[in-house]
């Protein structure tokens, strides 16, 4: 034994004092103790002789196991013949492993959640096919259940819901048809029927092998154990008991048939595996069900809580005093043994974004008072709720840890890799959005930016090559990954093209493999996949050598393609024949995961999870987030669809009140992980309302000084020095910059350093200078030069009006019909985001050609007309200092009198604004064009007019006329010889009031307009 004295109370060492063969039940509140108990008596019982192969300890879950299994060692530092503790699923299938091996036959196969959820999505789909086709349809559903509800994955977990219960009462499939018609059940009728073909499929794809599933490995592995001679320990301690399932205390019954000696620990108020059939009155029933309710002095009480002052002490029995009794409500009497009283708070926000923001502020505070993060946890209800959370305190600055596993499929680089094998596979077609989905992907890594790039470059080239574009720029994308000649030597898109050839090696390496006369198998060809995505050298570098947040991230991205790897190599052991395809077919088919990704800890990070995640663990502080009514708690009755909660008992029980009593369970359990504070927090709006589990706690307002991140206490901080001259803030702000802090160090204050460079942009070019890029100078020199220089976004409403200005160059313009086919022929080129969004474009089709067509029925009874090859008549001037003037015109009309007028048609529904002296720009800089005769077939001393033509306008004119341009000629060349010099030069300036605050300005203002200090 290790030399760990550990000072116990007169209830903990009543339990050490139990005579050898004595079993009995250990109740006592969070913190009382239990788990020390329980490794204290391990070590006792293993120091008075006590074999190791003789001694179970069972945790509740298997990260509770692996903490256990380590504290159990460091206490006895003893040589053992495998784990002292484990989980019970994890002794289950170690007894029939075992058993299996001594009678000569291969150890069983656990049929997974997913694999689970495979065979029950290929069985309803050929049900449904069969019925389709006039066949049986497989089981009688009732007809609230039709196919429509069948297909859901809803449907499915159900079912796998009702099948556990089943297999976690002893019921086979029989026995549950048999139940539902005795009880007028008619789903568990079908279920049964269903169940029963579901047994005989999973047989048969295993060739008569033995499986078992999660809900019948505990029942399972008793009837071995009372069958046959399998070796079991003789004395078997549990942790956690209020987390035992029926198929649990059946495997303990068994156990103790065979002779063990069971002691039980365990609070009934603070359960967190309802939901898994956990059920907090079987830690009462124990002595009843294990025979040995007639021992005197079976029934133990832990009468202190050494974990909680007693304000903690005090909120955590106000909660049990709300929950059913389970049997057990004795031990809840604990007095508090610790020094400090604790702390219980509630904060309130308006928004889900203002609750991270507070959280994230009082972990700032608590780490500034010495608590470590590692001693702070949040706790959420449900998986979802943290990953949002975790997200958004990341980004406050707050290092996360999740607190326990995460879903497999909500890994990235996971799901961009099981895509690039469906694609190669032919299970799905690589379209545009897909291609353009995967680059931006963590394997592939572009941004939004370099994805628009890429298109753009390759728009140009087909452009200079003398090639026309019809098509979304994702589709090029799309033809260029099977093609990848077209992105060779792309200018101006080097990251982008280089991402594309990787997705096109990525897809070529997969296919080659899987089309090869002898195919690849399912993991050689997600391994040539992987490599030719050339990430593994770089993540191996971050994982190893980055900084913390980069070492975490690659850590993660590598542990998901590992675990990756890992399911496919099961799949393949459990069906030797599967190939690729096979593989994508179950990973599609199925909404659940083999496995998880374990929670890394990469140094000391708080950890966020579900109360079922922090099961054995106890810190300092714990914030218990997202406490919503109707989300925490939930009363929606568990197994309502199929009714898996009504198996046991009446079906009129009142179900909403267990659910409450579980979810105060949960909730107990949140709080009582905290030692010394607990800060509840929840949102109060027009549409969210605090949980009723927070009446009666004490509100606390909101901290005065409202910074929340190390960003923001670096903007506060500076704000108080600039504003105030404050010193202290000064100093405050040097010490943050001591320990790196971004922002902090006066050296990288924005303003402060001296201009880069004050040379004109386009110092080696000529200015070329455009019409629409006046009329954009004009409105905000900002948004230009930032569009000039990083791009534009590309719009619907944008594709749309090219759409238009073809159809008008290439039908006839007064045909209605005809403009119409020709805009509905490619109004599908456009990305819509969802269908009603492309009926709405549709639905501005007919209207659109209807006034055009108008229009121009208009203009030939005025006697106008449009010559042959003056649609889109381009132009070009060049001045003395080699700048341009350059652009085209959407068409020309020629009146009567020799009067040449210029048309601009704009498909938006808003007027653009004009130059208070000159007009609309666009059309000023066209006349100015033909002034000096650079429209061929134009004489330049043509009398100009000009116009827009705005079709979608909601004014009963749709043109908007400019006035005689001979009196602001001079005038506008200045403005020109102004907007040339501004575009050329290295100064900008913006337009707040004019233009960047405008709803139309489509994001372009965001670097200028956003305040001072940015959170």
């Amino acid at each position: 034994m290790t030399d760990q004295p550990v000072t116990l109370d007169d209830s903990q060492r009543a339990v050490l004092a139990l005579p050898a063969g004595a079993s009995a039940i250990v109740l006592g509140v969070a913190g009382s103790g239990k788990t020390t108990t329980l490794v204290e008596l391990a070590a006792a019982r293993l120091d008075a002789g006590l074999e190791p192969a003789g001694l179970l300890v069972v945790a509740g879950s298997r990260q509770a196991a692996t903490a256990l299994r380590d504290r159990l060692a460091a206490r006895t530092a003893l040589v053992t013949p495998g784990p002292l503790a484990r989980s019970m699923p994890s002794f289950a299938h170690a007894v029939l492993t075992a058993a299996a091996l001594a009678e000569g036959r291969p150890a069983p196969q656990l049929l997974s959640g997913a694999e689970q959820d495979r065979i029950i999505a290929a069985m309803l789909a050929g049900h449904a096919d069969d019925a389709a086709a006039g066949l049986a349809g497989g089981p009688d559903w009732p007809q609230h259940l039709g196919a429509e509800v069948r297909e859901q994955p809803g449907f499915r977990a159900e079912l796998r819901e009702l099948m556990a219960a089943a297999a976690e009462r002893g019921m086979g499939a029989d026995a549950l048809a048999r139940e539902g018609a005795s009880r007028d059940v008619p789903e568990w009728v079908a279920a049964g029927a269903f169940m029963a073909e579901f047994e005989r499929l999973q047989r048969l794809e295993r060739r008569g092998a033995d499986a078992v599933t999660a809900a019948s490995l505990l029942r399972t592995a008793a009837t071995r154990i009372a069958a046959t001679d399998v070796p079991v320990p003789s004395l078997v301690l549990v942790d956690d008991a209020q987390e035992l399932t029926e198929g649990a205390v059946v495997l303990l019954e068994a156990l103790r048939g065979r002779g063990a000696t069971v002691i039980a620990f365990g609070d009934p108020d603070t359960t967190t595996g309802g939901f898994r059939g956990a059920d907090p009155a079987l830690l009462a029933a124990l002595p009843g069900r294990l025979g040995f309710a007639e021992r005197a002095g079976h029934r133990l009480l832990l009468r202190r809580d050494h974990r909680h002052g007693e304000i903690l002490r005090a909120f955590a029995a106000s909660l049990a005093q709300g929950i059913g009794a389970a049997g057990a409500s004795d031990h809840r009497g604990a007095a508090a043994a610790a020094a400090a009283p604790g702390l219980v708070e509630l904060r309130v926000a308006d928004s889900l974004e203002e609750q991270a923001r507070q959280i994230a502020r009082v972990i700032h505070e608590r780490r500034r008072e010495g608590i470590a993060h590692d001693a702070i946890g949040i706790i959420v209800r449900t998986g979802r709720a943290a990953t949002e959370l975790a997200s958004m305190l990341s980004a406050l600055d707050v290092p996360i840890a999740s607190g326990g596993p995460t879903r497999l499929r909500e890994a990235p680089v996971v799901e961009a890799l099981v895509q690039v094998l469906a694609v190669a596979t032919g299970r799905a077609p690589l379209t545009g959005a897909l291609a353009e989905q995967l680059l931006r992907s963590d394997l592939l890594g572009l941004d939004a930016l370099a994805v628009r790039r890429l298109k753009r470059a390759l728009r140009h080239r087909i452009i200079a090559d003398g090639g026309e574009v019809h098509v979304p720029g994702a589709e090029l994308v799309r033809e260029a990954v099977e093609q990848p000649d077209a992105l060779a030597e792309l200018r101006g898109a080097r990251v982008g093209a280089s991402a594309a050839r990787r997705l096109s090696r990525m897809l070529g390496e997969a296919r080659a493999l899987v089309e090869a006369e002898a195919a690849g198998s399912a993991d050689q060809v997600l391994w040539a996949a992987w490599a030719a995505a050339g990430v593994a050298d770089a993540w191996q570098r971050a994982a190893l050598e980055g900084g913390s947040v980069e070492r975490a991230l690659a850590n993660r991205r590598l542990d998901a393609v590992v675990a990756l790897f890992d399911q496919v190599a099961r799949l393949i052991e459990r069906r030797p024949d599967v190939d690729t395809g096979g593989f994508v077919d179950a990973w599609l088919a199925s909404s659940v995961d083999d496995d998880s990704l374990a929670a890394r800890t990469e140094g000391a990070r708080v950890a966020i999870g579900t109360p079922g995640q922090f099961v054995g663990r106890e810190l300092d502080t714990v914030v218990v987030a997202g406490l919503q009514d109707g989300v925490w708690p939930n009363l929606r009755p568990r197994g309502s669809l199929l009714g898996a909660n009504r198996l046991d008992g009446d079906g009129t029980e009142d179900a909403r009140t267990a659910v409450l009593h579980d979810e105060l369970r949960t909730f107990a359990k949140a709080v009582s992980t905290a030692r010394t504070t607990v800060v509840l927090a929840a949102v109060e709006s027009d549409d969210e309302q605090p949980s009723p589990f927070t009446a009666g706690v004490t509100r606390v307002p909101p901290h005065a000084e409202a910074w929340h991140s190390l960003r923001s206490l670096v903007a506060h901080l500076r704000r108080r020095v600039v504003e105030r001259d404050d010193a202290a803030a000064a100093a405050a702000l040097q010490r943050l910059a001591a320990e790196g802090v971004p922002g902090a160090a006066t050296a990288e204050w924005a303003g402060l350093a001296p201009v880069t460079t004050a040379e004109r942009l386009d110092l080696d070019e000529p200015v070329v200078a455009s019409p629409s890029s006046m009329q954009k100078l004009d409105e905000c020199q900002v948004a230009w030069v930032i569009d000039r220089l990083a791009g534009s976004t590309s719009n619907r409403a944008a594709g749309f009006g090219t759409i238009v200005h073809e159809a008008v160059e290439t039908v006839d313009a007064t045909d209605a019909a005809a403009l119409e086919a020709a805009i509905d022929a490619r109004v599908g080129e456009l990305v819509h985001e969802s269908s009603w969004e492309a009926l709405q474009q549709r639905a501005d089709i007919p209207p659109v050609a209807a006034q055009i067509a108008d229009y121009f029925q208009r203009l030939r009874g005025e006697r106008w007309r449009v010559e042959a090859g003056e649609h889109e008549a381009r132009f070009s001037v060049e001045f003395d200092d080699g700048s341009r003037l350059k652009g085209s015109i959407d068409w020309l009309e020629h009146g009567e009198d020799g009067t040449v007028r210029v048309v601009d048609l704009k498909t938006g529904k808003h007027k653009p604004d004009n130059h208070a002296e000159l007009g609309n720009l666009q059309l000023r800089a066209y006349q100015f064009a033909i002034s000096l005769g650079a429209i061929e077939g134009v004489p330049a001393e043509s009398k100009t007019e000009a116009r827009l033509f705005m079709p979608r306008v909601s004014t009963r004119s749709k043109v908007v006329e400019t006035p005689e341009f001979d009196a602001v000629r001079e005038h506008f060349a200045e403005h020109l010889r102004a907007a040339i010099e501004t575009m050329g030069g290295a100064a900008f300036s913006a337009s707040p009031a004019e233009h960047c605050y405008d709803d139309f300005s489509f994001g372009q203002c965001a670097i200028h307009v956003l305040p001072e200090v940015t959170e």
